[in-house]
C-alpha cells in the first residue's frame, strides 16, 4: 500500500512537472515570436527606407534591397515555423523582385510600390500585434518566463 502510494506520489508530480514545463514552453515560443515580429518590423522599416526618393538612385539601392528581401524571407520562414500568423503583404513583398529593373519608365513605379508594400506589411503587422493571441503573453507567462529562464541557466 505505502509502494503504491509512493508510485501514484510521483506520477503527480511527473505530471505537475511536465505540465509546468509546458506552459514554460508555450510562453516561450509566444516570447519568440514576438522577437521575430520585431525584427519583422525592422527589416520592413529597412525596406522602405532603402527604397530612393528618386527613382534614379535606384541603382544604388538595388542591391541593398535584393539583401534586405533575402533577409526578409528568412525572418518569415523563422516566424512562420513559430506558428505565426499569415503576413500576406509581407510575403508579397518579400517575393518581388526589385534586383533587374531596367525599364526607366517604371522605376519610379516600381520604387512607389515597394515603399506601399512595406507600408501595408507594417500596418498589417502591427494589427496582428495588437489582436492575435499567438502574439501576446498572459500575464502569467510573463511573470513565470524570466524565473524559468533564469533558473535554468540561460542568458
Amino acid at each position: 500500500m505505502y509502494a503504491r502510494r509512493t508510485v501514484l506520489e510521483g506520477r503527480a508530480a511527473h505530471s505537475e512537472e511536465m505540465d509546468e514545463r509546458r506552459r514554460a514552453l508555450v510562453a516561450e515560443i509566444r516570447l519568440q515570436r514576438l522577437v521575430h515580429a520585431s525584427r519583422l518590423t525592422d527589416l520592413l522599416m529597412a525596406i522602405a527606407c532603402a527604397a530612393p526618393a528618386r527613382p534614379f538612385h535606384l541603382d544604388s539601392q538595388r542591391s541593398s534591397i535584393v539583401a534586405l528581401q533575402a533577409q526578409l524571407r528568412v525572418e518569415l520562414a523563422v516566424f512562420y515555423a513559430l506558428g505565426g500568423p499569415p503576413l500576406p503583404a509581407s510575403n508579397e513583398l518579400e517575393s518581388n523582385a526589385y534586383a533587374d529593373v531596367d525599364d526607366r519608365l517604371n522605376q519610379r513605379a516600381r520604387v512607389n510600390a515597394l515603399r506601399k508594400q512595406a507600408g501595408q506589411s507594417l500596418v498589417e503587422l502591427e494589427h496582428l500585434v495588437e489582436r492575435d493571441e499567438r502574439l501576446r503573453l498572459t500575464l502569467d507567462e510573463q511573470l513565470r518566463l524570466p524565473l524559468s529562464r533564469s533558473s535554468e541557466g540561460h542568458r
